[in-house]
């Protein structure tokens, strides 16, 4: 938040009550409001490796907006290069050669989950603080997401282990 109030995009004259009044306080739910929203943004700039200031988003277009324009057909597109290099260095060090993509198991299972967490960025970064995704629901859909890969991962070890 700290890097947008500073940017040269924000307007203090117009913005700064009308920013805080819609995003953080509203009926009585101010700090779970604005937390959720916080976390909402923070994971979609941690999931496309983009910062709301970035300077793409211009002209009403911002970082809940894209994101929600690629779900479900682009979000490998948009996702942050540095996430697909590790998990390929990954699997690349546990002895799978091949590259993520719908071809293998876990590409898929990456894809799924990453469409999920995004989903997950965009519900909780409405501008309807009303609107957001509540807290517990936030916590048992991460939760589920972890399993989710656990699971697979540890189907895949047990497979390898066989094997050998």
């Amino acid at each position: 938040m700290s890097n947008f109030l500073y940017s040269k995009q924000f307007n203090w004259d117009e913005g700064f009550y009308r920013l805080f009044r819609s995003r953080i306080w509203h009926w009585g739910r101010g700090i779970y409001a604005g937390d959720v929203y916080s976390f909402g943004i923070l994971l979609l700039e941690m999931i496309i490796g983009r910062r709301p200031t970035n300077e793409m988003f211009s002209d009403g277009l911002n970082l809940h907006m894209f994101a929600k324009m690629a779900i479900p057909e682009r979000v490998m597109q948009i996702l942050d290069t540095e996430l697909l290099m590790a998990e390929e260095t990954t699997m690349m060090a546990e002895g799978h050669p091949n590259k993520i993509g719908r071809h293998n198991r876990r590409g898929e299972k990456m894809r799924e989950c990453t469409t999920k967490l995004m989903k997950i960025g965009v519900e909780c970064s409405k501008d309807n603080p009303r609107e957001r995704m509540d807290v517990r629901d936030v916590n048992k859909e991460l939760h589920l997401i972890r399993s989710h890969l656990l699971d697979d991962r540890t189907v895949e070890a047990a497979s390898t282990s066989a094997i050998n």
